[in-house]
C-alpha cells in the first residue's frame, strides 16, 4: 500500500471524499401531505422531482416497491423475448409499465373503460395507482405481468410480425386483461390477429390510438 502509485491514488480518493459537502435534513411530526411537499424540493439539492417519482415514493411508503415487484419484471419478460429494444427512451421503462396497469385498474374497480386509461405512455396514471391499498396494487401488478406473458406468447405462437413498437404488446396485454384469461375461442383469436396485423401507430394522435384500443378490447364480447 505504500507504493507511490497506490498511495497517490488513495490520497486523491480521500481528498475527494473530504472535499464533498453533505447536508442532512431532519424533520418530525409532519403530516403525509407535508412530507410529500417537503420531499418534492429536497431531492437533487432543491430541484423539484417529477410527479411520477412522488407517486412511486408514495407506493414505497405503503410497502410496495414498484421497480422490484413490477417494472423490473416487466422489462425482464421483454428481454427474455428479445423485445427490450421496444423501450425507445429510458423514461419509457417507467411510463410504459405504469400505463400497462390501466386495464387491470379498471377491472379491479369494475369500471367501464375510459379512453384516457389506455395502455399508452401518455395515459400513465401513477396518482390513481398510488392511492390503492397495498394488496390492490400488488394484485394489479400480478394480473398485468400475467397478461404480458400471454401477449408475448400470442405473438410468438401465432408467428405474428415482430412488433415495431411497444404498443403492439401493451394493446394485446390490455385485451387479455379484459378477457380475463388466455383461453380464447377461434373467433376471438382471428379478431385479435386481424387487429394486430392492421395496427398502425406512426403519425397517429392519442385520440386515434385510444380508439384503436377501444376497438380491440371489444374482443371480450365475442362468443
Amino acid at each position: 500500500m505504500q507504493v507511490f502509485e497506490v498511495s497517490d491514488l488513495l490520497t486523491r480518493v480521500r481528498n475527494k471524499f473530504l472535499g464533498y459537502y453533505y447536508t442532512v435534513n431532519y424533520a418530525r411530526d409532519l403530516t403525509e401531505e407535508e412530507q410529500r411537499q417537503w420531499f418534492e424540493v429536497l431531492n437533487l439539492a432543491g430541484s423539484r422531482i417529477t410527479a411520477v417519482q412522488i407517486e412511486l415514493t408514495a407506493m414505497l411508503v405503503k410497502g410496495v416497491d414498484f421497480y422490484r415487484e413490477y417494472a423490473d419484471k416487466f422489462g425482464e419478460r421483454l428481454r427474455q423475448s428479445n423485445l427490450e429494444k421496444l423501450f425507445v427512451f429510458k423514461a419509457t421503462e417507467v411510463s410504459i409499465p405504469l400505463a400497462a396497469l390501466n386495464p387491470a385498474y379498471e377491472m379491479l374497480k369494475g369500471k367501464v373503460h375510459a379512453s384516457n386509461l389506455s395502455p399508452i405512455a401518455s395515459d400513465a396514471k401513477p396518482s390513481l395507482i398510488s392511492k390503492l391499498e397495498k394488496e390492490e396494487i400488488e394484485k394489479i401488478f400480478g394480473v398485468t405481468l400475467e397478461a404480458l406473458d400471454w401477449a408475448v406468447e400470442f405473438i410468438e405462437n401465432n408467428k405474428l410480425k415482430e412488433p415495431e413498437r411497444i404498443d403492439y404488446v401493451t394493446y394485446l396485454l390490455g385485451a387479455f386483461v379484459f378477457i380475463g384469461s388466455n383461453k380464447i375461442n377461434h373467433e376471438q383469436k382471428a379478431f385479435m390477429i386481424e387487429r394486430y396485423n392492421g395496427m398502425q401507430f406512426s403519425n397517429k394522435d392519442n385520440g386515434e390510438r385510444r380508439k384503436a384500443f377501444e376497438e380491440l378490447i371489444t374482443v371480450k364480447d365475442i362468443v
